[in-house]
């Protein structure tokens, strides 16, 4: 424990502390000061960074015009792969950066390390991104055979009610039926396997 002396001696020294003085102390300073909020939410990022944010939505704009969600139940999947994605877009820009640095100035022991913490953080955030990723296109394929075989079922409801109605009295059977049965006969055998084609693509359409 520091007695009251030792206290009084550290306080008075910090008072002659003026900062680094020379060029390369500067820098240095300023590389440690440096604050990238590559491992920010993005909450805390967008509120000290508005130009990141306005740079974020432009790039989450792109994503989605490609490739976005079709139902809001994927709305929280696509934000995580969405922010993951940019963060991991910005760590590749800091890395480079970093190294371009480090081979201006070869042989810097700080600028090897900046290198490496960019490096680390950028396979971090890749993995982070192919997860997220890996998450979202899961579910989106999920959802979307789910609409393909709603679309489906609606077709063969479709199909087998246009079926049940025309063996009624409609007026183009009843037409046939006097003017040409076999021609009649031979469209209705024509739709029905056309009809147990459907079903063998999709054999539990009510499930």
């Amino acid at each position: 424990m520091s007695t009251p002396q030792q206290i009084t001696a550290n306080q008075a020294n910090a008072q002659k502390s003026t900062g680094p003085r020379t060029a390369e102390g500067k820098s240095a300073s300023a590389r440690n000061a440096f604050t990238h909020g590559l491992s920010a939410t993005p909450e805390s990022l967008f509120a000290n960074a508005p130009a990141v944010a306005e740079e974020f939505r432009a790039y989450e704009a792109a994503l989605r015009a490609d490739y976005g969600p079709q139902v809001a139940a994927l709305e929280p999947l696509f934000d995580r792969w969405a922010f993951a994605a940019f963060q991991l877009h910005r760590a590749q820009s800091y890395e480079t950066r970093a190294e371009m640095d480090m081979a201006n100035d070869f042989g810097n022991p700080d600028l090897e390390k900046r290198w490496m913490r960019f490096t680390q953080t950028r396979l971090r955030l890749a993995r982070e991104a192919a997860s997220a990723l890996k998450d979202y296109h899961a579910l989106r394929e999920f959802f979307a055979k789910g609409e393909a075989i709603q679309k489906s079922n609606a077709t063969i409801a479709e199909a087998e009610e246009r079926f049940q109605r025309n063996q009624g009295p409609a007026p183009f059977l009843e037409h046939l039926k006097q003017t040409n049965p076999k021609r009649m006969n031979d469209l209705l055998d024509r739709f029905q396997v056309a009809l147990a084609g459907l079903k063998q693509t999709n054999p539990n359409p009510r499930s």
